[in-house]
């Protein structure tokens, strides 16, 4: 049958980590897991930039002519045009 009430109350508690859980969380025997789950010794660098700063610059240049074409200029670098505008104005200074 099921389990009686002794047996739930001793059997209860979270199960152990398993190693390649607690390698991967960087906690081994005796360290506790980083409260954010990341690896310990590697900080939060947040997103990387969509453009680099010589493609920031190159779509300055371009976006400061008016017969450039945005779409043309965002086939060239792989980018949306919602990206472009993050980066370049639309007289192709800053945004």
């Amino acid at each position: 049958m099921g389990l009686t009430n002794a047996e739930r109350r001793n059997a209860g508690g979270p199960p152990a980590p398993d190693a390649a859980v607690a390698a991967a969380v960087g906690c081994g025997p005796g360290r506790a897991p980083d409260p954010a789950g990341r690896v310990r010794g590697l900080a939060s660098r947040g997103r990387k930039f969509a453009l680099p700063k010589t493609q920031v610059r190159l779509a300055q240049a371009a976006m400061a002519h008016r017969d450039t074409s945005v779409s043309a200029l965002c086939r060239e670098l792989g980018i949306r045009p919602v990206t472009l505008y993050r980066y370049v104005g639309p007289q192709g200074g800053g945004p």
